[in-house]
């Protein structure tokens, strides 16, 4: 895995991908299955061969989280809702908490792997039992937290077990991004002094693709 600006900035988009579908999901009730697909695969894939391998190989899955990282860095609030930012900033700091505590860390990746075997028993990555499972690995780790993340929207969707269950994956699979920065060298500083060149790289990596 190299320490490239361009694999921070797909780590990145990564999350705030995963903070804008927990504010579509919380505030409509769905979101497209292919983005919940790719989400889910994100979390699963723990060992790829490069930084876009998270998400299934392709810069198209990330859209909505270069976009959104886009608008953050060029200060277009209108292009970003508070309430992603808010996601996105707490999934950040959700990542470190965990990074730093081994046992909260092996607890999560064992919860990960008993998932994993529900995606292969159902051979199907979103299907209610594996989000059900990764669900409760995000309550039996993240939630342990004495920080959380107050998800807001539609009170009646965010009393819906099933939609819960879809977001709580969600903020997984934010935190896998979040990981995946870490490991691409990403730090908080560099959202100060590297916002040019993220927003360059997020510009360079929609228009021309990876290089």
């Amino acid at each position: 895995m190299t320490k490239s600006v361009q694999d921070q900035t797909l780590a990145i988009a990564g999350v705030f991908q995963s903070a804008l579908l927990v504010d579509e999901l919380a505030r409509q009730g769905q979101i497209s299955p292919t983005d919940l697909e790719i989400a889910v695969s994100s979390i699963f894939n723990t060992a790829p061969q490069s930084a876009i391998d998270i998400y299934s190989g392709e810069v198209s899955n990330l859209r909505q989280g270069l976009n959104g990282i886009r608008a953050l860095l060029s200060r277009d609030t209108k292009g970003l809702p508070q309430d992603v930012v808010r996601y996105a900033m707490g999934i950040m700091h959700i990542e470190g908490k965990v990074r730093e505590n081994k046992a909260l860390l092996n607890k999560l990746s064992e919860g990960i792997e008993r998932s994993r075997g529900q995606k292969e028993y159902f051979d199907n990555l979103i299907h209610d039992s594996v989000i059900g499972s990764l669900a409760n690995t995000y309550i039996d780790t993240i939630s342990t937290l004495s920080f959380r993340i107050q998800v807001t929207g539609n009170p009646t969707l965010l009393q819906d077990e099933r939609i819960a269950s879809r977001i709580r994956t969600l903020l997984l699979a934010g935190i896998r991004s979040a990981f995946l920065w870490h490991q691409s060298g990403g730090h908080r500083w560099h959202f100060l002094f590297r916002r040019g060149l993220i927003l360059r790289t997020a510009r360079q990596i929609q228009t021309q693709g990876l290089q």
